[in-house]
């Protein structure tokens, strides 16, 4: 352990009484020796305030728990835990999903290497809860290092899981509890603002797709007020939150055309083009998101042929 800088896994959870043993085995299983596990329960109602005690009889050493009377919210738990970490670095899990092996010992290793970093991430293996089956990975085609404009340009989103960030690093108040549910995306910035991002090789963490995430819908207003929060911070970076918003405004016309709503795709893709005229992508959905069905479909044909060409030629220039 001498040596190795301390590492606080901060874990959140609420009513996930189904998941939280598999999380708290995946965390205690790591090999890295100098860590601590914080665990905040939010009020919940289910075995879960009950299961995370039994796990810290069997661990002392290692786990601390901070049980909540009340359920407060996902932005003052979140701050329960981030002010009882104590380690130099932090990496954050929700109550339902899981650490790979390794993955604090890579991270470990990277941000150690790159004193300049304050964040790092990794890919994330998406899976559906009751088969197993893997949706997706993300985050594996981004560029390695990044600083906040070049995050913000990308539009790049950042599971939880797939992060640990420098401590000293961190908004020194905390989640913002006026941002109730995304709170977590705009602690991420707030503490990279003055330094990058890395992102290092690999699949480390599993994110768990089930009935109880919290749903699109329910975060497009915080995603609104998080880069309005940041254009407030810093003025200089408008323009790359105003690109960052429009990106979300695009993947929230896009579902919203999933579902026939095309009005309403309508009225949030001319938003987006109104915060960056020049992203192309919101006007060629806005116009066709009136043609129907069909029209939906050629566009989508289109567009995954300029995708693959606009991978063949990525920019790296900001």
């Amino acid at each position: 352990m001498t040596g190795l800088p301390k590492v606080s896994v901060a874990i959140v959870t609420y009513n996930q009484e189904s998941f939280i043993r598999q999380t708290l085995d995946s965390v205690i299983a790591q090999d890295y020796e100098n860590m601590e596990i914080i665990v905040s329960d939010d009020g919940s109602s289910d075995r879960t305030p009950e299961i995370i005690k039994e796990y810290a009889d069997m661990y002392p050493g290692l786990l601390k728990i901070i049980l909540s009377d009340n359920n407060t919210g996902i932005a003052e738990n979140c701050n329960r835990a981030f002010f009882s970490c104590t380690g130099e670095y932090i990496a954050w899990l929700g109550g339902d999903d899981l650490f790979y092996p390794h993955k604090i010992t890579h991270q470990v290793k990277a941000m150690e290497k790159n004193g300049e970093c304050d964040l790092c991430f990794h890919a994330v293996r998406v899976f559906d809860s009751q088969s197993g089956v893997t949706i997706a990975i993300t985050n594996t085609k981004e560029r390695e290092k990044r600083n906040v404009r070049q995050l913000l340009y990308d539009g790049v989103s950042l599971p939880s899981s797939a992060i640990m960030v420098r401590r000293s690093s961190c908004p020194v108040n905390g989640f913002n509890v006026g941002i109730p549910r995304a709170n977590d995306w705009l602690f991420y910035l707030e503490s990279m603002l003055n330094g990058y991002v890395m992102r290092i090789d690999g699949v480390f963490s599993g994110y768990r797709m089930h009935n109880g995430n919290i749903t699109r819908n329910s975060l497009i207003d915080d995603m609104h007020k998080t880069y309005e929060h940041i254009r407030y911070l810093r003025p200089d970076l408008t323009s790359f939150a105003n690109r960052a918003e429009a990106i979300a405004c695009y993947h929230e016309g896009r579902k919203l055309l999933n579902i026939g709503e095309h009005t309403k795709a309508q009225s949030i893709f001319l938003k987006g083009i109104k915060l960056s005229p020049l992203y192309f992508r919101l006007w060629t959905w806005f116009m066709f998101s009136g043609l129907g069905k069909h029209g939906i479909k050629t566009l989508k044909s289109s567009y995954q042929f300029m995708a693959r060409l606009a991978r063949k030629n990525p920019r790296h220039d900001i």
